[in-house]
């Protein structure tokens, strides 16, 4: 979080930093917003107005800004099918990605969550998800998961378990975690796969989940948010497609 905060400092600010707090008005901040918002997501931009608001909460204190930000999107890249699944799983088979890739594809885990497992968080087919390892100012640092949520015990199918069968203690992932992100895309182009995002194994689990069937409360669950209500806002656009199913059960009761 820190990081992120220094990155908004050194590169988002530049349209305002030389304005006196007494003469910034909400005509400059919403300019800076709409500026901003050409070239970052609207989740980068609301956490750069975030902190721009608890600033100005801590040295000018009652002052008020009325600013609209961009409108959140829904999730738009690309899902990673079982084709593309099957065919990595294949490619990497018995190397340390093998092993960080079943964990996202069939548990859901983020990459942090991945690298912060050891051999004592496993119960039979269960993995209990209870510190993270992401980089930080000085490299990885090890700290609790991204919300409350986030901690959480998820069963793994039993070929994901096996995997895991010869490690006596110890990470679960023996790999650096920088070493995966650097690496996963030169893998997929040297197998001959779409490009996409190691995070998109999340995704594409979530799709699998939705296709299924699931219950977004139970898929908000498994994948650690804290409410359905989330999961539904980054996965919408998934869920139409259940539509037709319904449909024909809804015709099929009419019968």
């Amino acid at each position: 979080t820190l990081r992120g905060y220094e990155t908004i400092v050194r590169n988002q600010i530049k349209q305002i930093e030389n304005i006196s707090l007494r003469k910034l008005s909400q005509e400059d901040i919403q300019a800076w917003v709409n500026a901003i918002s050409i070239k970052l997501s609207p989740k980068t931009v609301k956490n750069a107005y975030g902190l721009f608001t608890a600033v100005i909460g801590m040295y000018s204190p009652g002052t008020m800004f009325r600013v609209t930000l961009p409108a959140p999107k829904d999730f738009d890249g690309y899902v990673p099918s079982d084709e593309d699944i099957e065919k990595l799983i294949k490619y990497i088979e018995g190397t340390e990605m093998e092993k960080a890739v079943l964990l996202a594809a069939f548990g859901s885990l983020r990459r942090g969550e991945v690298f912060g497992l050891t051999k004592e968080d496993i119960t039979g087919n269960s993995i209990r998800i209870r510190e993270t390892r992401v980089r930080g100012r000085k490299g990885i640092v090890t700290k609790g998961p991204k919300t409350q949520s986030s901690c959480r015990h998820v069963i793994m199918p039993e070929f994901v378990i096996r995997k895991f069968d010869d490690i006596e203690s110890g990470p679960l992932v023996k790999m650096h975690p920088e070493d995966l992100s650097k690496n996963f895309k030169k893998v997929l182009r040297s197998a001959g796969i779409p490009e996409f995002r190691y995070h998109d194994l999340r995704h594409s689990h979530a799709s699998l989940l939705i296709d299924m069937g699931a219950n977004p409360v139970l898929i908000a669950a498994r994948l650690g948010h804290e409410s359905a209500d989330i999961t539904l806002k980054i996965y919408s656009h998934l869920f139409p497609t259940r539509q037709a199913d319904i449909v024909q059960k809804i015709n099929n009761t009419r019968k």
